[in-house]
C-alpha cells in the first residue's frame, strides 16, 4: 500500500514543480526547488530520515500544498504519526482553499487511516497549581496552558516533561510513548515550596552573621585597642620613673616620678581590664552561633566576665539590658 501512496503523491506533486508563485524571492524558489527535488529522490529511496529535512525546509522557502503533502507521507513512513496527521490536516485545509480534490481525497484519506493509531499523552496540572502561573514543556517546547489536562497526539518514542513554578524546585519526568492508539497520562505533583524542619519561635537569620555578633566583636576590638594603648602608656611611665629613681635608696632626681608611677599603676590596670573585656567579649561574639535559645522580652541571657587586680574586684554583664 505504502508504494501505491508514494507513487500518487509524487505525481501529483510533480505539478507544483511547474506552478511560479508571486510570494517569495526567486533565490527561495530555487533551493526550495532543489530540496524538494532531493527530498523526492531519498522518498523514493525509503531514506525516510534525511528526506523529510529536506521537505520541511523546502516548505519554510516556498510554501506549497504539494511539498506539505510530501511532508506528511514522509513523517508517516518515518513512523512519526503525529506529526504526520496534523501535516495532513494542514494540506486539506490548503487543498480545500486551492480548489484541489485530488489532493483533498488523498489527506483526507491519510488522516482517516492515521487517527486509530494515534498516541496521546495528557499532562494532568492540578489547579491549585495552575494558579501559581506554571512554565510546562513538552520535549522542550512550551506546552500552553489550554493543552494541559487535555490528550494531545505526540509521536511515538521518548518524551520528557519538565515543570517549573516559582518557589519550587524544577519538576521533571520521562514518559515511554509506544503502544499505537494509546493515552498515557502523567500527572505534575502539586510542587510546594521545600519548608523549614520546625516552627520559628524567632527571627530567622539567613544571611552571615546577627547584629549582637558585630557588635560584641566592635567592642572586643574597641577594647583590645585600649589595652594596647594604655599598656603602652604604662611601660613608657614606668620606663621615666626606673630612669630617674633609685629604688633601693628610696630616691629620685625629678620631683613628679610619684605621679608618673601613679600613672603607670593606672594605665597597667587599665590595660589588663580592657585586654579581659575585650577578650571575653571575642569569644561571646564567636559562641553566639553555636547557642540555640529561645529569647523571650522578659529574660535576656547574660555572660558575666569577673576579675580581680591589685585587690580591686570587678566585673563586666553583657547581655542583661
Amino acid at each position: 500500500m505504502r508504494p501505491v501512496w508514494t507513487s500518487i503523491l509524487i505525481a501529483g506533486a510533480a505539478l507544483w514543480t511547474g506552478v511560479a508563485r508571486a510570494d517569495g524571492s526567486e533565490t527561495d524558489r530555487q533551493i526550495a526547488q532543489s530540496l524538494f527535488d532531493d527530498g523526492r529522490a531519498l522518498l523514493e529511496a525509503g531514506r525516510y530520515a534525511e528526506a523529510c529535512p529536506k521537505f520541511a525546509e523546502s516548505q519554510r522557502l516556498d510554501p506549497g500544498g504539494g511539498t506539505l503533502l510530501n511532508l506528511a507521507l514522509c513523517h508517516e513512513l518515518e513512523g512519526k504519526t503525529a506529526s504526520a496527521w496534523q501535516e495532513f490536516r494542514d494540506a486539506l485545509s490548503q487543498a480545500v482553499r486551492d480548489d484541489r480534490k485530488d489532493r483533498q481525497e488523498l489527506a483526507s484519506a491519510h488522516i482517516a487511516a492515521l487517527g486509530p493509531k494515534l498516541i496521546r499523552l495528557t499532562v494532568n496540572v492540578p489547579e491549585a497549581l495552575a494558579a501559581r502561573e506554571p512554565e510546562v514543556t513538552l520535549d522542550r517546547s512550551r506546552l500552553p496552558p489550554a493543552a494541559w489536562n487535555a490528550a494531545i497526539p505526540i509521536d511515538p518514542g521518548e518524551h520528557r516533561i519538565a515543570v517549573v513554578v516559582s518557589g519550587a524546585p524544577r519538576w521533571e519526568t520521562p514518559i515511554a510513548a509506544i503502544e499505537p492508539g494509546q493515552t498515557y497520562r502523567v500527572d505534575v505533583p502539586m510542587l510546594a515550596a521545600a519548608t523549614s524542619a520546625g516552627p520559628e519561635t524567632g527571627p530567622r537569620e539567613t544571611r552571615g552573621r546577627s547584629t549582637a555578633f558585630w557588635l560584641l566583636l566592635g567592642g572586643a576590638g574597641l577594647a583590645l585597642t585600649t589595652s594596647v594603648i594604655t599598656g603602652l602608656a604604662a611601660l613608657d611611665a614606668n620606663g621615666y620613673v626606673n630612669d630617674n629613681c633609685l629604688p633601693e635608696r628610696d630616691f629620685c632626681r625629678v620631683p613628679d616620678a610619684a605621679d608618673a608611677a601613679s600613672r603607670a599603676r593606672t594605665f597597667a590596670w587599665v590595660s589588663t581590664a580592657t585586654l579581659v573585656v575585650g577578650a571575653g567579649a571575642a569569644v561571646v561574639a564567636f559562641l553566639l552561633p553555636l547557642q540555640k535559645q529561645n529569647i523571650s522580652a522578659a529574660v535576656a541571657p547574660t555572660t558575666a566576665i569577673d576579675g580581680k587586680l591589685d585587690g580591686v574586684s570587678f566585673g563586666v554583664r553583657i547581655g542583661a539590658f
